[in-house]
């Protein structure tokens, strides 16, 4: 029986460094890893989304009126700046 360990095909052209690979590659799959957007995830990616709504409403507003107010464009800032904040972990 073939074990489900090592590679088939043995040796090969890399002079045996495959098996390091392949114990590398099982260690990596096997252990435990947090999630890329940690363990509150979920709510992270509501609170994107509910920015990103937002700021398309904005978009929306101005691109219907074909105008601009300080009120709009004020609001527009704040939220692209806790876009900005809120992006800064999962960029990192």
């Amino acid at each position: 029986m073939e074990s489900t360990t090592t590679p088939r095909g043995g040796g090969g052209p890399l002079g045996g460094t495959e098996l390091g690979y392949w114990n590398a590659l099982l260690m990596y799959a096997e252990g435990e890893r947090e999630p890329a957007l940690g363990h509150f995830g979920k709510l992270h990616v509501m609170n994107i989304m509910r920015l990103f709504n937002e700021i398309a409403r904005i978009k929306g507003d101005v691109e219907n009126s074909k105008t601009t107010s300080t009120e709009q464009m004020d609001l527009l800032g704040q939220r692209l700046h806790q876009y900005g904040k809120i992006m800064e972990p999962v960029i990192t």
